[in-house]
């Protein structure tokens, strides 16, 4: 019945996602036009490939960790993984901004050719801030999972942010901020997403821990052995 669940979940989750693509993709082109929408994917996609790697494999990680203390009776330890997996994700992630803001004009080159130069740099710019946000979204809401539980994560990222961003797209693109807004406001829609599913995560950490007999255990170097011994293969694919 679980199982059932949580597909069911999944499911419709998946269903809203797509098609919020596909309406993204829409008003992008009908909005924007297809050059500038063009500017604005390429932006997204290089976007995404960073939150990717920022995330360092600690999505797959931290579900199989945290699912497997609660089920060998050691809830107490779930805060410190946690721990161990944010801590590294988030200064990568910094580094994956930085790097990003420098490396926009030579990206842009990469992809784009004469006046759509700059645009690209422009947009990807506009975007670095957001990416540490973005990075720490998709690990956090996939963390939840981690809890025999798929509703944060169909509710904030599949549904929730997906029916925002072509919004928030749409309406900067009708106020005229061209595709540096519009790549803006897309990766802004990460600022709010984090901070829901932090709050989701944190309740059931707390939860976890408060159900243990024994008091919270600090960070040794034998938990982050055992979590990266996992995760470290992962965050190398």
């Amino acid at each position: 019945a679980g199982v059932a669940r949580g597909g069911a979940a999944n499911l419709v989750g998946a269903v809203v996602y797509g098609a919020s693509g596909f309406v993204l993709l829409v008003v992008l082109n009908r909005v924007l036009g297809i050059r500038d929408a063009g500017v604005v994917v390429v932006a997204i996609a290089i976007f995404n490939i960073l939150t990717v790697i920022g995330g360092l494999g600690t999505t797959t990680g931290l579900v199989r960790t945290i699912a497997r203390l609660r089920a060998t009776g050691r809830p107490e330890d779930v805060a410190v993984m946690v721990r161990v997996a944010l801590v590294p994700v988030g200064l990568v992630s910094l580094v994956a901004a930085a790097g990003l803001w420098v490396a926009a004009p030579w990206l842009a080159e990469l992809f784009a050719d004469g006046a759509r130069v700059d645009e690209v740099a422009g947009v990807l710019r506009a975007m670095a801030p957001f990416v540490p946000f973005a990075t720490m979204h998709t690990v956090v809401v996939q963390a939840t999972r981690g809890f025999d539980t798929m509703v944060p994560q169909v509710m904030i990222e599949k549904i929730g942010r997906s029916l925002a961003t072509p919004i928030l797209a749409g309406g900067a693109a009708a106020l005229g901020a061209g595709p540096r807004g519009v790549g803006m406001a897309w990766a802004a829609s990460n600022v709010v997403a984090l901070a829901l599913s932090t709050r989701a995560l944190t309740t059931r950490v707390r939860a976890a821990v408060a159900s243990a007999e024994r008091p919270p255990t600090p960070i040794t170097r034998q938990a982050r052995r055992e979590f990266w011994s996992f995760t470290g293969p992962r965050g190398v694919a």
